[in-house]
């Protein structure tokens, strides 16, 4: 009986459906190999799906900010262009304007170099045919609108000035402190590029030891001179009068002067100016009140 089992194995049907067994796994293993290649396969090539467009929006987006930087650069170099039309040729301010635009330049040239490399070379294509007009086009000339004639000997910044501007400024006034508002006209004086203009002023000021108050009203007439006459900003010199319109006691005082040097230089929508001088005000029945001048102010143009 233990023998009979023993030589079960050596069977050769038995022998045959354990081969036949092994074949099918075989097999079922070598499908399985395949289908998982192929799998690997479809991934691959939907990532690849997946990666071109997002590799074509990274370098359109990439290009789309070239492009919009080398336009604002365009756009600050016309603005400082027509700037350095202001200012006389040699000048500080024309100088540093200069600077200003290589610099921009240099950054145009480098975004352009950027935006080529990321475009590649466009290839022009030249025709030996001759270009034929299909259609004809009506060129409409727009009329410009006639520029104000300068006044023989006057140069075109005159055009540029205001014919008025109002301010406020506020410091020490002939060593009093004071807080003024102020209105400048343009005058019709000019020689070179050095223009003109008078001042009215209206304030309130109060005396160095607090005893005595003023209601100073002054009349100057100034030079305008631009960057690189005297400093590197544009700049002032003038002189005036001034009248006390009323003092303490509600009385009325009488005639005083004041000379002054100041800078400006643009800010806020304006004009913002420093002044430096020495002034007198003088009621008529006290001691004249004298000191230095000492101002701040905006101006609005």
């Amino acid at each position: 009986m233990l023998r009979k089992n023993n030589n079960v194995f050596g069977n050769p049907r038995i022998n045959f459906a354990v081969s036949k067994m092994e074949m099918k796994r075989g097999n079922r293993d070598v499908q399985s190999q395949v289908f998982s290649l192929k799998s690997l396969a479809l991934l691959l090539l939907f990532l690849a799906a997946l990666a071109c467009p997002i590799f074509a929006y990274e370098l359109d987006d990439q290009v789309y900010q070239l492009e919009m930087q080398t336009s604002k650069v365009k756009a600050e170099m016309i603005r400082l262009d027509k700037q350095a039309k202001k200012y006389p040729p040699g000048s500080a301010k024309s100088i540093q304007i200069s600077n200003l635009l290589d610099g921009q330049r240099a950054r145009l040239e480098k975004l352009d170099a950027q935006l080529n490399k990321l475009q590649g070379p466009q290839e022009i294509v030249v025709s030996d045919e001759p270009i034929q007009l299909t259609q004809e086009v009506e060129v409409i000339a727009e009329p410009v609108a006639a520029e104000e004639p300068v006044p023989e000997g006057q140069p075109a910044l005159w055009q540029r000035l205001p014919a008025y501007a109002w301010g406020i400024n506020f410091g020490a006034f002939a060593g009093a402190t004071s807080v003024n508002g102020e209105t400048r006209i343009k005058l019709p004086y000019i020689r070179d590029a050095v223009t003109s203009s008078s001042r009215v002023m209206l304030g309130y000021a109060v005396s160095r030891d607090g005893t005595r108050k003023y209601v100073p009203f002054c009349l100057d007439v100034m030079l305008n001179y631009p960057p690189g006459y005297v400093t590197g900003v544009d700049n002032y010199l003038g002189a005036g009068l001034n009248y006390v319109v009323m003092t303490s006691g509600r009385v009325a005082g009488t005639v005083g002067g004041q000379l002054f040097y100041g800078v400006e230089s643009e800010g806020f929508g304006g004009k913002l100016f420093g002044e430096l001088g020495y002034g007198t005000l003088c009621t008529g029945f006290s001691a004249p009140h004298q000191g230095v001048t000492l101002l701040i102010g905006y101006r609005k143009i």
